[in-house]
């Protein structure tokens, strides 16, 4: 068994107190550069609002006092530029704050592209985006592979979404990473609606994540185009895909292959049964009827309440629900008939 004497354990005790000290006066110091930082940058924005103001919104002249020297003043540059750019959505202005980025800012981004700071380098790779300094991308690119983390390629990766097409086609069908479903649609929606077309196109070539990202991320588009190929997908052999493009033809709200959804009626997926008696209320009541009144009388209750859901949506719905409900001998299936006929009338 180790002893320890009491010297030993107060020398201990010592170099932990010291260490703890230390800790302390260094996030101490830490915290006071960041006040000074950030009440230097306030200083100069109060000095320079009016300038900037004039300049961005008035077509004012431009005033060397504007050029930010030191962190602190382009720190407080870039909070100024994101709130406009985030904010006004206004061509003329983003258009000033990427020529200003470019004249007064490159060196500085190419500098924190080049460190070995994660943190700056991931700042860096997201103002190119924001103040489109595209003159940056060949430098990172240059940079070592070890340097480059997975995050920054996901960041690389947006930029070649914007910037450069060509590149971000071979990315994205390569797989070389993956990342979730939300990086993903935060990839996509960047995009525009032709880009998308050319995806969709060969979406079996993506990663999975991606193929789910990119069904969501069409499905608030309103092109027919979208819909075929999105109706193309209902054969797919992943049930994920095939229910996703459930959704994405309902959140469209139009069927241009009725013939295609009528399997779905017997899927053994529940998932699928309640997806096409959603899809269903988008075509006429005339030619779903018999389908409709199967999934009213299906085995899983969410089922039902859809079905008898849409058909109540139709004009005459409500009539066809209470002829339902007076020759059906599935008690469970009559209950929630009537309970939704109770629920519309209590809207009305």
């Amino acid at each position: 068994m180790i002893s320890i004497t009491v010297e030993i354990l107060l020398w201990i005790i010592m170099v932990l107190l010291l260490v703890c000290f230390v800790c302390i006066v260094y996030i101490m110091m830490q915290r006071g550069r960041v006040d000074q930082q950030n009440k230097r940058a306030k200083r100069y924005l109060e000095k320079t609002k009016t300038l900037w103001e004039s300049y961005l919104l008035e077509d004012g002249f431009f005033s060397v006092v504007l050029i930010p020297r030191g962190k602190s003043e382009i720190v407080a540059v870039e909070s100024l530029f994101l709130s406009y750019i985030h904010n006004m959505y206004n061509e003329e202005v983003e258009e000033k704050v990427r020529e200003f980025s470019k004249k007064y800012l490159l060196k500085h981004y190419e500098k924190e592209l080049k460190d070995k700071n994660w943190g700056k380098r991931m700042n860096a790779l997201y103002k190119i985006i924001d103040f489109h300094l595209v003159e940056l991308v060949p430098i990172y690119e240059s940079l070592n592979r070890e340097m480059k983390t997975k995050e920054e390629q996901f960041v690389l990766l947006k930029i070649y979404s914007v910037f450069d097409k060509e590149k971000f086609f071979t990315i994205i069908f390569s797989n070389k990473y993956t990342f979730s479903e939300i990086e993903y649609k935060q990839i996509f929606s960047l995009l525009d609606e032709d880009i998308l077309l050319q995806l969709i196109e060969q979406i079996e070539e993506l990663h999975l994540n991606a193929q789910y990202a990119l069904i969501d991320t069409v499905s608030f588009k309103g092109n027919i185009e979208i819909i075929k190929m999105l109706e193309n997908l209902l054969t797919s052999s992943d049930s994920e895909i095939r229910i996703r493009s459930l959704k994405g033809i309902d959140k469209m709200g139009l069927v241009k292959n009725f013939e295609l959804y009528i399997p779905f009626v017997t899927s053994p997926l529940w998932e699928e049964r309640l997806m096409v008696a959603k899809v269903f209320l988008h075509v006429p009541l005339k030619f779903t009827y018999a389908y409709l009144m199967d999934l009213l009388e299906d085995t899983n209750w969410r089922v039902q309440t859809q079905a008898a859901n849409t058909i109540s949506e139709f004009p005459d719905g409500v009539q066809v629900l209470n002829e339902f409900i007076l020759t059906s001998v599935k008690e469970d299936a009559v209950k929630i008939a009537e309970e939704m006929l109770t629920k519309r009338f209590n809207l009305q």
